[in-house]
């Protein structure tokens, strides 16, 4: 999608899109009260939770009717001049439809990921993604794909997924949806315990509501549309990289939940561990897009987006960090430190506000920032990222006894020994290609990637502890991947 969104919207359009959606997912999120973790969590810990299921189930169908009557009272007071400054009323309601299909799309993979359905699941979404996705090239080469063809374009692909998702969980006979009534008794039961879990979350949702919107809202107001594209384009690039990873999250969060339930304390610090190669993973596909942002940005968005290169490759850097999040978020979560993950991420939060003001904000102000715009939120995101996931691993560490010090030593030294093969790709290969040519620029990256795999495996193979990983572990997997070649028997 990002080798052609970007360059047939331009930075403006593309602003606009991702400054709505983003606004409403920000919206509904808070509107969840976290009860969709608390559900996770059931889910996971129980075989039967048909009626936990049906509950929240029939809570995120009421969020939706909500969601509908807010923007309703916003457009019809014309408090959308506030709220979104620039945008007509038509595109304020088509994005929060699509970030309401998106919200619920992600619960039904949420409850597929906690019933071990997350395979089949996401085989039949793939699919279905690459049929719609021959529609949306149809719009794209015949000149069609506009702002309101794209947003239609989203919500047919994700009302698709939706109906999808449903007739999958039936014919897999795990979920059998009956709407609860929301005035009655056992309505109130399930919703008072859910609350047990997800109170203390719910004070952080208003917080991360508020200060998330701050930051698109005060960009917007200082930069426009163009900036916020150029923001946009960035965060989305750097997604690419925590693609490859945001899968394991949940799975770690229920390995970690159901070895809390059994008392394996073992089982849960080799289960965190594996942050570590995780980290490595995250790492190379964050320095691979650093050092190739030029080709990726003549990939995506073209000429257009020239002027916001440092903010792609400062943006590239956050999802080494991602993954730290991920995991130690997570495992506090699923170790029910709910109190604890909230206390921290509202404290850093606060942070956060105070850095985006700084960043973003003119040096004509009364109040003077450094007028960096959309390199100033990126870097803000980077800088609290670091912050928040040292601060949450470090509690998880003292939690299950073991060394801190060793996960922040690895989180400077893992990235070095790539870092070198960057450079030394950049000497030897890079700096003699010209690429004038999208077939020309794909194929110099997956030159470039294959390199950087090559290097990198012969690294791990001579010296795992350059990257902080386990001689035996390597072995293993080494014989393994004989077995599966057939090599040995």
């Amino acid at each position: 999608m990002l080798l052609f969104v970007p360059k047939a919207l331009g930075p403006i359009n593309y602003g606009n899109f991702s400054y709505i959606r983003d606004t409403f997912q920000n919206i509904i999120q808070t509107s969840d009260l976290n009860l969709g973790t608390a559900h996770s969590n059931v889910a996971a810990r129980k075989v039967d939770s048909q009626n936990e299921t049906n509950f929240y189930f029939t809570f995120v169908f009421l969020i939706g009717l909500l969601l509908i009557f807010s923007t309703l009272i916003i457009t019809l007071f014309n408090f959308n001049k506030f709220l979104f400054p620039g945008q007509e009323s038509k595109f304020i309601f088509l994005g929060a439809i699509l970030a309401y299909f998106m919200y619920l799309f992600t619960n039904l993979m949420s409850f597929s990921d906690s019933k071990s359905l997350t395979v089949g699941f996401e085989i039949r979404a793939i699919i279905i993604n690459i049929i719609i996705f021959l529609f949306f090239l149809v719009l794209f080469f015949s000149n069609q794909l506009n702002l309101i063809n794209y947003f239609f374009y989203r919500l047919f692909l994700y009302f698709i997924l939706i109906i999808s998702a449903f007739y999958f969980f039936i014919y897999q006979n795990k979920f059998k949806f009956n709407l609860f009534n929301p005035f009655g008794a056992q309505f109130r039961k399930i919703f008072f315990k859910f609350l047990t879990f997800s109170g203390p979350l719910i004070l952080l949702s208003f917080f991360g509501l508020l200060f998330t919107f701050f930051d698109r809202w005060f960009l917007q107001i200082i930069d426009g549309s163009k900036s916020q594209g150029m923001y946009s384009l960035a965060f989305a690039l750097s997604s690419i990289a925590g693609l490859f990873l945001s899968p394991f999250t949940p799975l770690v969060m229920q390995t970690v939940a159901k070895a809390d339930e059994e008392k394996d304390h073992n089982l849960i610090i080799s289960t965190f561990s594996n942050v570590k190669l995780l980290y490595l993973i995250s790492v190379f596909l964050s320095l691979f897009f650093i050092f190739h942002v030029d080709q990726i940005l003549q990939l995506t968005g073209g000429s257009s987006f020239n002027f916001g290169k440092t903010t792609i490759m400062i943006m590239f850097l956050h999802p080494m960090h991602v993954v730290y999040g991920q995991i130690a978020g997570g495992s506090l979560i699923a170790l029910k430190k709910t109190k604890l993950y909230t206390n921290i991420s509202i404290f850093t939060t606060i942070i956060g506000f105070f850095i985006t003001y700084f960043l973003i904000a003119p040096v004509n102000y009364k109040i003077p920032g450094l007028g960096l715009n959309s390199f100033g939120l990126a870097l803000k995101v980077v800088i609290l990222q670091f912050i928040s996931v040292n601060i949450q691993t470090f509690f998880i560490c003292k939690y299950l006894k073991i060394r801190y010090y060793n996960f922040l030593k690895s989180q400077f030294l893992i990235p070095i020994p790539i870092i070198l093969i960057a450079f030394l790709e950049f000497y030897f290969i890079d700096k003699f290609y010209v690429n004038t040519s999208i077939i020309r620029i794909i194929i110099s990256l997956i030159e470039s990637i294959f390199i950087w795999l090559f290097l990198i495996v012969i690294l791990i193979y001579i010296n795992p502890k350059l990257f902080f990983l386990n001689k035996n572990m390597v072995d293993s997997f080494k014989i393994k991947l004989l077995k599966k070649f057939k090599f040995i028997k």
